[in-house]
């Protein structure tokens, strides 16, 4: 029996939250600095729905001092092909106020002594991982991503949530096979 085209966004949420948990320097950006990443560690088991959240995250909810990415992914009807292909991903990158400052020296041994935004540096990732020379591989016909924003978030409704990043917005832009769910 044939799946329906909505089964689509499903998958491509599975892709990415896997994506971001096999990508090393995202897992060591996003696991907080009480957890031991060691050889025993499993991102996709401490990562999703706790600090990788395949929703808006509402940071108002949020008592922990820690660090997210939420993401979500928005997809309509390409009337040509008849198929979910017109996808845009928008990744909130959100961290606790005292965690803004970030020095990678681990992975960038030149840094030490530097220090970033830490959503910077998730920025760099995230875009090399879908704009880069070695992009993701959603399958499904999704060829070559583009970043067509890369703005401040802030909680407007709010002064006392100490919360404060980065939203990416991501928009496919080649399409390479049209007919994961039939024309």
């Amino acid at each position: 029996m044939a799946r329906c085209r909505s089964y689509e966004n499903i998958e491509y949420k599975e892709k990415i939250l896997d994506a971001i948990c096999s990508n090393e320097k995202l897992v060591r950006l996003l696991t907080p600095d009480n957890i031991n990443i060691d050889e025993d560690f499993d991102p996709t088991e401490v990562l999703p729905f706790k600090y990788l959240m395949p929703y808006d995250l509402i940071v108002g909810t949020q008592t922990e001092v820690n660090r997210y990415i939420s993401f979500d992914v928005k997809s309509s009807r390409d009337l040509r092909n008849k198929v979910l292909k017109n996808m845009t991903i928008t990744f909130n990158i959100i961290c606790h106020n005292t965690l803004i400052k970030y020095n990678d020296f681990l992975a960038y041994k030149d840094r030490k002594g530097h220090y970033s935004c830490w959503w910077d540096w998730v920025i760099c990732e995230l875009d090399e991982m879908f704009c880069g020379e070695r992009g993701i591989d959603l399958e499904f016909g999704i060829g070559k991503f583009e970043i067509v924003n890369n703005e401040p978030y802030f909680v407007s409704y709010a002064r006392e949530i100490p919360f404060s990043g980065r939203t990416l917005t991501i928009v496919c832009k080649e399409f390479t096979s049209l007919d994961k769910y039939g024309k």
